[in-house]
């Protein structure tokens, strides 16, 4: 850079910011350049172009955007159990999730739930169910009001060797009793299979 205002020949220095250069005014050569390495400074009309956009720009309302999805979230689920007044939806679950699978439910499954854990059998049944999965997983591919009425069935062989009273099996479970007698022959041959399981054990140590 060029302290002295004036050029060797004898011409005025000129410090031109925008194209960045030092130039004679006698003979507009260019004789430096100018290096800044100072911030960036944007033009003014740059700034304000930006700010307008900003200003301008839609602004996104995210209750209202997750209202309208709930909306139609809740229209879907009230087709899907219109004319089946057997069926209900957990409507909290379904805001939370976003998903149909174990959200639309029918009303007997709800009332053999509430009936397990009033009679304290949840954990056990739960135990039960995992076991058979083990055993035999294509007996779990059932209801869930099946799947628990078939685990009670099963501890019942567990605990006492025989099958529980049918009367209150049904009572419990909301089932028919075509379907418990269904139920209790798939839970005898997966007993007699936990049983040999148990002996085989017994043998081999």
């Amino acid at each position: 850079m060029y302290n002295d205002p004036y050029s060797i020949c004898n011409g005025k220095i000129i410090w031109d910011y925008i194209r960045g250069e030092v130039i004679c005014s006698s003979t507009g050569e260019v004789i430096d350049r100018i290096y800044d390495y100072g911030p960036v400074h944007e033009r003014l009309e740059t700034i304000e172009q930006r700010n307008l956009l900003l200003k301008n720009r839609p602004r996104v309302n995210f209750i209202e955007r997750r209202y309208r999805k709930h909306l139609r979230t809740y229209i879907v689920a009230e087709r899907m159990i219109k004319d089946k007044p057997w069926l209900h939806i957990d409507y909290d679950k379904l805001f939370e999730t976003g998903k149909f699978i174990h959200t639309i439910r029918s009303k007997s499954t709800d009332r053999a739930l509430k009936n397990v854990r009033e009679r304290g059998l949840e954990e056990k049944l739960k135990r039960i169910i995992d076991l058979m999965k083990e055993i035999d997983p294509v007996a779990v591919s059932r209801t869930e009001r099946a799947k628990l009425a078939l685990a009670y069935i099963l501890l019942n062989y567990i605990e006492k060797n025989s099958p529980p009273d049918i009367g209150k099996t049904v009572s419990i479970f909301s089932i028919s009793h075509t379907t418990y007698r269904r139920l209790e022959r798939i839970a005898r041959r997966l007993y007699n299979k936990i049983v040999a399981k148990t002996e085989a054990l017994l043998v081999t140590r």
